[in-house]
């Protein structure tokens, strides 16, 4: 498992909680959808289907520690074959 040597910033810390709303807003909610959205022009078209973090059901699988490993790890170097983008280059890790 690629992620499982990941270590995952403090995901309670306050100010993370606010750069992550904003960064989600800007760079997943295409994919990833937001509340009250159920598809993107975007979003529609990709294969495979990216997980709607809008569903309790879906965002219970990653809050797990090493759901949040893959998770992190997943944002950070991208997935290979899939419309999920490295974004590790133009972010730090904290």
């Amino acid at each position: 498992n690629a992620s499982k040597d990941i270590v995952v910033p403090d995901l309670e810390k306050v100010e993370l909680i606010g750069s992550g709303g904003a960064d989600y807003k800007d760079m997943c909610a295409g994919c990833h959808l937001s509340p009250g959205v159920a598809q993107t022009d975007f979003s529609e078209g990709l294969y495979p289907k990216p997980p709607n973090f809008t569903k309790a059901d879906i965002v219970k699988r990653y809050q797990t520690e090493d759901g949040a490993k893959q998770s992190f790890w997943a944002i950070k170097h991208g997935i290979m074959a899939s419309g999920m983008p490295a974004w590790g280059a133009s972010h730090d890790d904290a």
